[in-house]
């Protein structure tokens, strides 16, 4: 190659740079305002000046799951964390489209990696919590959502489902204390109203029963107390057993 034809290919790919920065940031700008097809072209010519863009390919990757088309959508995420293996978002995203197509297992190492590679990354941690909990590690799902919630204190709904996790495992006071972060931030969340409300009243009949075997051990109670102190125990026992009743927001 001649000396002028050097000179002209070192000018040339500068220019070639700054058209493909162009065309990313504009179809950056039609993605956000919901112009799905246009951004898509333009992502596809992207690629086609220049088949290395990894963000050409993640950002047409996010489309195709926007649009549903999930394994398209994983295809080419992939091949921009091939380009760009140290990018979190990228990482992220194709732990949403393995989540969305029912692949906890993908989409809890997609998550983990997204992770190991910024480890602020809290929608990351949340994403995690939810795969987690879908696989039954209840306990990998409550430290995932801690978490989440030291980089992301405001969000509700990870205090709420926090709070039923932690509800379900028979931890009412930590349950209780989830519940109440999450009222501190809306305070008109009905659900967490509510299910303070029925963890109290199962802590008052479980005080309550205690107090009935006392006096059923007791053996100055009389018959008629203790047909009565039956009674009573009876009566308890429906109204602890629907706390196990699910309640949503």
């Amino acid at each position: 190659m001649s000396r002028s034809k050097r000179r002209q290919k070192r000018t040339q790919q500068p220019q070639k740079n700054l058209l493909i920065k162009s065309s990313l940031d504009q179809a950056v700008s039609l993605h956000q305002s919901g112009e799905l097809q246009q951004a898509a072209q333009i992502y596809e010519q992207i690629i086609t000046v220049d088949p290395e863009n990894a963000d050409a390919f993640h950002l047409l990757g996010v489309i195709a799951s926007q649009l549903g088309n999930r394994e398209t959508a994983i295809d080419l995420i992939a091949r921009a964390i091939e380009l760009k293996p140290s990018r979190s978002s990228f990482h992220y995203n194709l732990g949403k489209a393995f989540q969305e197509e029912g692949r906890e297992e993908e989409a809890e190492l997609s998550y983990r990696r997204a992770i190991e590679v910024d480890a602020k990354n809290g929608d990351a941690h949340l994403n995690l919590s939810i795969v987690l909990r879908a696989q039954d590690k209840l306990e990998e799902a409550i430290q995932s959502y801690k978490q989440a919630l030291e980089i992301k204190p405001n969000n509700v709904e990870a205090h709420f489902a926090l709070g039923n996790l932690l509800k379900q495992q028979g931890k009412f006071e930590e349950a209780i204390q989830s519940y109440k972060q999450a009222l501190e931030i809306k305070p008109d969340y009905a659900a967490a109203h509510r299910l303070i409300a029925r963890i109290t009243q199962h802590q008052d009949y479980d005080d309550g029963l205690k107090e009935m075997e006392d006096q059923l051990e007791d053996p100055e109670t009389t018959e008629e107390q203790t047909m009565q102190l039956c009674f009573g125990f009876a009566g308890c026992i429906k109204p602890i057993e629907t706390l196990a009743m699910p309640i949503t927001s």
